[in-house]
């Protein structure tokens, strides 16, 4: 690991790709990804502007078309191709066959359609191949090798036109199946009561062991403890907080500086609770999604908690050159804010410490939000601090609350089945009063404690009638059960089905009611005479013999010849009955 740096710095390969290849795991894939020169180029491409902190999806993006590589080679046979040599437009198919091998395809069945055991590999390997060919694409157009070129440019158009049918479409739906039946789950508010008096006394405790005793050990435990705090507070993802770099949190907005401009005029038109937090909480513009810029509050146990790491950073050791404030204590990306999140929820001792997710918290507060009747002017600025758009806060962020669907939802249709749609104009759901309800769904409660009361009498006459069907049926003859066979039989089904009934009632059974069913319109046959056999026979011999179906044209002057057709046949009567002939021939010739 020491030397690869310098063996692929020396061999023309960028410094970033450089420093992604010292930090891969040392086996079998990484070796064949540092020898495939697309796979390198390709992932060039993607380590040009990203950071030390993502190194590890560009190994892992990389690492993805090593294992499609690998299983390409043990198709063809082929131990030295590279993955140049497969796209091509007559390898396509081995490719798909590759990709659907790693992803763990699984056939369909008479009950299942096709599904994929890793369906979010095969839709990062087909993005990776649709990019490794526009990346061999332009290495032809600059070599001007026009064979070169004229192979890729095939193998994208064919892969434009079935990639998504045989693999992206069989990821995507086995994907959306496996989040239709997994539950949505948020977290616990108790939980989150308990982990927030948790955090601020470990920071402060946290703080001073690391002023007192600065080692590795204390300052990863408040790190990590600050992280989830900020988090936790803000409902912020988790990478966004981690890459939070010193020179952003030195330029945090402070409202008590002696600095005084037009913002003090606003901030005295606010309420005195908004004014005092304004004075207690600081705000930090990070880096958020797709490189927006997103707010992060702090409040301040979790400046207490930054400064004390920030103070310390030296006494730990922690590389100058590195930019974040939650530095880890070797190289130069941030710590992992999702396993610290994780441990500070098991240290806890929350209920559900597998629901304290940096997502699911995020979901909370959009369904919390849901309760509280805000404007869409506020409910814009609740979605610009979380970091995405109103129609992304609507449809990913929300989930469906039960209790809001059973309490509200029920109401409007519970009164829209009454059927007076006079009483419900202009009315909201929380508009809806318990009159507008029909009154068979109040008095159900009342039945239900009413039948609650009669359980054992219920039970004890259920089991008497029991009894007496079973002393009934072994009343019943042999002979009634062939005519009811007998009766299944007849072409009159109103008949075979009243004999049915009646012999249910016989029995003690329960009558079953049968839905009426449009009859079946009955064929009525013609049987052909002997003097139209012959004229068939006479006029069709040589069709018969070289067994071809006569055509319409042949078929009308048949029926213009004999006068035995005219009234009873038309042409097609004639040209299926010599099909007909022609086909019990051609059985018994077999």
């Amino acid at each position: 690991m020491l030397i690869s740096p310098v063996l692929y710095t020396a061999a023309k390969v960028d410094p970033a790709l450089a420093a992604v290849l010292a930090t891969m795991t040392s086996d079998h894939v990484s070796l064949v990804a540092k020898n495939d020169c697309i796979i390198l180029t390709f992932g060039s491409l993607l380590a040009q502007n990203c950071t030390a902190n993502q190194y590890g999806y560009v190994s892992q993006r990389m690492r993805q078309l090593a294992r499609l590589l690998i299983e390409l080679r043990n198709r063809t046979e082929a131990p030295d191709a590279d993955l140049s040599s497969f796209l091509k437009p007559h390898m396509f198919d081995t490719v798909v066959a590759g990709a659907l091998k790693v992803s763990e395809y699984v056939e369909c069945t008479r009950t299942e359609p096709p599904k994929l055991k890793v369906p979010s590999l095969a839709l990062k390997v087909g993005y990776a191949l649709r990019r490794c060919c526009t990346v061999l694409l332009n290495k032809a157009l600059r070599e001007k090798n026009a064979v070169l070129e004229r192979d890729a440019e095939s193998f994208i158009r064919i892969y434009d036109s079935e990639w998504q049918t045989r693999v992206s479409s069989i990821a995507l739906k086995t994907l959306t199946s496996e989040k239709r039946n997994k539950p949505d789950l948020i977290p616990l508010t108790a939980d989150l009561v308990k982990l927030k008096a948790y955090l601020e006394s470990a920071i402060t405790e946290l703080s001073g062991h690391l002023y007192a005793e600065a080692t590795a050990e204390n300052y990863v435990n408040l790190v990590e403890c600050t992280v989830s705090r900020i988090i936790l507070f803000n409902k912020r993802r988790g990478g966004e907080v981690a890459r939070m770099t010193v020179k952003q949190y030195e330029k945090l907005s402070d409202p008590t500086a002696g600095t005084t401009s037009g913002l003090d005029d606003i901030s005295k038109t606010l309420s005195q609770t908004e004014q005092q937090l304004c004075t207690r909480l600081k705000l930090v513009e990070i880096a958020g999604k797709r490189n927006q810029t997103v707010p992060v509050l702090l409040t301040p146990d979790v400046i207490k908690g930054i400064d004390s790491v920030l103070a310390n950073r030296a006494a730990v050791g922690i590389n100058a050159s590195n930019l974040f404030v939650f530095a880890r204590c070797s190289g130069l990306s941030s710590v992992d804010p999702f396993a610290a999140l994780r441990r500070v929820a098991e240290c806890a001792s929350t209920e559900r410490p597998e629901l304290v997710r940096s997502t699911k918290l995020r979901k909370y507060v959009a369904t919390v939000s849901q309760v509280l009747d805000m404007k869409s002017s506020e409910l814009s600025l609740l979605c610009r601090h979380m970091g995405h758009s109103i129609h992304v806060h609507e449809d990913f962020y929300r989930l469906p609350s039960h209790t809001l669907e059973l309490a509200k939802v029920s109401k409007l249709l519970i009164a829209v089945e009454g059927g007076d749609l006079t009483q419900l104009s202009g009315k909201t759901l929380n508009n809806l009063d318990i009159d507008d309800i029909p009154d068979a769904y109040l008095q159900q409660d009342e039945s239900n404690d009413e039948t609650s009361d009669d359980t054992d009498a219920s039970r004890q006459s259920l089991s008497k009638q029991t009894s007496t069907v079973s002393d009934r049926n072994k009343d019943v003859d042999d002979s009634d059960i062939l005519d009811d066979v007998e009766d299944s039989g007849d072409s009159d089904t109103g008949i075979s089905v009243h004999k049915q009934n009646k012999k249910r009632k016989k029995a003690g059974g329960s009558q079953v009611i049968r839905l009426p069913r449009p009859c079946a319109r009955k064929c009525v046959k013609n049987p052909w005479s002997a003097a139209e056999k012959s004229a068939l026979f006479e006029h069709f011999a040589d069709n018969i013999r070289s067994r071809t179906v006569p055509a319409k044209k042949e078929c009308e002057e048949a029926l213009r010849k004999y006068p035995v057709f005219k009234y009873a046949r038309e042409w097609r009567h004639i040209k299926f009955a010599v099909k007909n002939l022609i086909s019990s021939e051609k059985k018994l010739a077999v």
